[in-house]
């Protein structure tokens, strides 16, 4: 099938130093120490982690509530924006995530250059490379760290820190929170179109 010579593909790139080695921290190739040997099994679950991430950015930016809550961990904790919201359990972070990103807002994020250790067969940890814009036509109670009029603009680049855990033969999201490089709020005003999930557009001046 294609998604096996996908796999049979990626195995051959990780062992001629194509793409980086990535391996279990107790295998004999840890970060920065040279190189190390992922099998079939091991490639997939690196798969399947890339694919959980991209869900649950998809989630946030078309507000699939839903979505999300499948990519996390019943314990699952998140901690944004440096560590000015922290949220305990996949409740309260799906609850979190619809009151800030609300139907007064759209976003996009786009994270990419994953590195994913693997720490025994349940267990892995990411850090994703993050750029993401805000756009709110109206001001917003839950941001608290930056002032958010309508009409604003905010963008930023950082990093995500992720813990996966696999759950009932599924990989799932037990952490993530990100850590900022630069972040700035545009004051831009005027007419703001913001699509719904559905594909019809809201406007909201």
């Amino acid at each position: 099938t294609f998604f096996i010579s996908y796999i049979v593909t990626l195995a051959f790139q990780y062992h001629n130093g194509i793409d980086r080695i990535i391996t279990d921290k107790a295998g004999a190739a840890s970060r920065g120490r040279g190189r190390g040997f992922l099998d079939t099994a091991r490639l997939v679950d690196l798969e399947l982690i890339r694919q959980l991430k991209y869900r649950y950015v998809r989630g946030l930016d078309t507000l699939d509530i839903e979505l999300i809550r499948s990519c996390l961990a019943e314990n699952a904790s998140a901690a944004y924006a440096d560590g000015a919201y922290v949220v305990e359990g996949r409740d309260a972070i799906c609850a979190f995530i619809s009151n800030m990103m609300d139907h007064t807002s759209g976003s996009s994020h786009i994270v990419v250059h994953p590195e994913i250790e693997f720490d025994g067969p349940d267990r892995a940890y990411g850090i994703w490379r993050l750029e993401d814009t805000v756009q709110f036509a109206r001001p917003n109670p839950v941001v608290t760290h930056v002032e958010i009029q309508g009409g604003d603009e905010l963008h930023g680049a950082g990093y995500y820190y992720d813990e996966y855990v696999r759950e009932d033969s599924e990989w799932r999201i037990s952490h993530t929170g990100f850590e900022r490089l630069y972040e700035r709020v545009a004051r831009l005003g005027g007419h703001v179109t913001i699509a719904e999930k559905g594909g019809a557009n809201r406007s909201i001046s």
